[in-house]
């Protein structure tokens, strides 16, 4: 006799719709990293890091079975914050995921962070969890999750929603760190795998 056993125990997420957004894109630049401020010649645009990251995040989620959409596919494309939690509402998504990097004033200062709205059920759960599994995929100190009611793109959302903050680019070793193809790839991982767990009930 056959059983059937679903593939969502084995981990996958086929049915789920998640919207990915990495943050800023066009000639919203994003932050500055330490090389930028110190030497613009060897700048890398916070935006360029969050579409890399994307893209790693899309094609792990795609693999798992989960429905995709995206904010934006270029660097060149800008979309207002408004907008991109009013696409992932008509995209009727069950996730919606954020994707920044930090920037301080103390370029000592590292580590990633996870915010979160305020009335929307799910999102401190997802928030600390993905803070955990980026902390642990990018070896890293985790600043944790944080209640933030200031943020457009994630107060225009009806869903489960996050912004993550994956290290500072104004730390010239994290800076380096994320321009790299290993840890974009690090950094989505984390992501992936804390989606995942809090799909699945974890």
């Amino acid at each position: 006799m056959a059983f059937y056993i679903s593939p969502r125990v084995f981990g996958r997420l086929d049915g789920y719709k998640i919207f990915v957004d990495a943050g800023h894109g066009g000639d919203n630049l994003g932050t500055t990293g330490y090389h930028g401020i110190f030497a613009p010649e060897d700048n890398v645009f916070e935006k360029e890091i969050n579409i890399e990251i994307a893209w790693e995040l899309y094609y792990l989620l795609v693999q798992a079975g989960a429905i995709v959409k995206m904010s934006r596919s270029s660097n060149d494309q800008f979309v207002a914050n408004v907008e991109r939690g009013l696409e992932a509402n008509r995209f009727n998504a069950d996730i919606f995921v954020s994707i920044h990097n930090n920037a301080t004033d103390e370029p000592a200062v590292v580590g990633t962070e996870v915010l979160y709205p305020p009335n929307r059920a799910g999102s401190e759960r997802l928030a600390i969890i993905m803070s955990e599994y980026l902390a642990i995929k990018l070896q890293t100190e985790n600043r944790g999750a944080k209640l933030r009611d200031n943020l457009a793109v994630l107060n225009s959302t009806d869903m489960v929603s996050v912004l993550c903050e994956c290290n500072f680019l104004t730390n010239p070793r994290w800076e380096e760190k994320m321009m790299s193809f290993n840890y974009q790839k690090y950094a989505a991982e984390g992501i992936f795998l804390a989606i995942r767990r809090f799909l699945r009930g974890g």
